[in-house]
């Protein structure tokens, strides 16, 4: 019963990760004048994920090795996290932008956007992790 329980969890936090993935790659990639496609584009994200991830799951048999896991989780972290800057202040993450976040506005932007990450992480409704 233990291993079956750690499969379904296993697989609900993969899911939420794709989710979010596919939702930041969505957001990241329509910008600009694509921004009007915003909605159709994170559809088509999401109904890859799921084909993709049904697909996969019919027909692997296999576990996939650690560090393949472990950059994969590394780079979808920081499409989230970059990504999630440049909606919070209009600027791409890149080293010519470096020196832009310690403008006042920037700052007082990226302050109040970890306040609220950090408000929404800690309220009492959302399950701890342990």
């Amino acid at each position: 019963m233990v291993p079956a329980l750690r499969n379904v969890g296993g697989g609900l936090i993969a899911s939420l990760l794709l989710l979010a993935s596919a939702f930041s790659n969505g957001v990241l990639i329509f910008t600009g004048s694509l921004q009007p496609f915003l909605g159709q584009g994170v559809a088509a994200a999401l109904i890859t994920t799921a084909v993709t991830t049904i697909f996969v799951a019919l027909t692997s048999n296999f576990l996939v090795p650690y560090p393949v896991v472990a950059g994969f989780l590394a780079a979808t972290g920081w499409l989230i996290m970059s990504g999630a800057i440049r909606m919070a202040t209009g600027m791409p993450l890149s080293r010519s932008t470096l020196g832009s976040f310690a403008e006042p506005h920037a700052v007082l932007l990226l302050g109040l956007t970890m306040l609220w990450a950090a408000t929404l992480c800690c309220s009492p409704g959302v399950p701890k992790i342990r």
